[in-house]
């Protein structure tokens, strides 16, 4: 089964996992929930439903939180907001509890990155992408560290029950009118060693696509 996550919209079936849950890549994934639009400055006890589903991996598919909005009033964000912001969803408690309990596989969209319809342009991309990775416990000598953008793929399971997720970045590279998944895509493969292709190369044991972008 593969899984192709664009931003906060889910594309196709099955990134990090929280340092307090590690994700076991050798284990079958069974159940996997999946969120987005999660407000900080608001209670969420929706947590603990989910996690009373017990749950082998969350996908966080964006709009984690919103550093750019504080429920009432939209704001220009800057590094200690975006800090802050954060801050403000690992100290909500029922979040707090279910992150112990679960482990989680994240990508962004607009306004976790801290920009509302932001893109290519926005000043603090760079700085928010490790904000962002030090949130979900990347790992200090991940390669996502050391390359522009948080897109990310892992195959989950073994063989004949293997799961491939693929977490997208449809911000970081987005340009002013940028709408077709198409030119997304090539601006996620600026590389000579593609991201994307390259994980389209590895076979898993089912494959579902549903064909929606934005």
């Amino acid at each position: 089964m593969r899984l192709l996550v664009f931003g906060a919209m889910l594309i196709a079936s099955v990134g990090v996992a929280f340092a307090g849950n590690v994700l076991d890549l050798t284990k079958p994934l069974q159940r996997i929930a999946f969120g987005s639009c999660a407000k900080q400055f608001e209670a969420q006890p929706i947590w603990d439903a989910i996690g009373k589903r017990a749950p082998d991996l969350f996908l966080f598919l964006g709009d984690n939180i919103y550093a750019d909005y504080d429920g009432k009033n939209a704001f220009t964000s800057t590094e200690e907001t975006l800090n802050r912001e954060w801050r403000y969803l690992t100290n909500e408690p029922h979040f707090s509890r279910f992150r112990k309990q679960v482990p989680i596989m994240a990508t962004w969209d607009n306004h976790d990155y801290g920009k509302h319809d932001g893109g290519a342009e926005f000043e603090l991309k760079a700085i928010s992408q490790q904000i962002f990775l030090d949130f979900f416990g990347e790992p200090e000598n991940s390669k996502r560290r050391l390359t522009p953008g948080i897109y990310d793929a892992k195959i989950i399971g073994p063989a004949g029950k293997r799961v491939q997720i693929i977490m997208l970045d449809t911000r970081y590279f987005k340009g002013p009118s940028i709408r077709s998944l198409n030119t997304m895509l090539l601006k996620s493969c600026h590389r000579p060693n593609c991201f994307l292709l390259a994980y389209y190369a590895v076979t898993a044991e089912i494959f579902t696509e549903f064909p929606n972008y934005y």
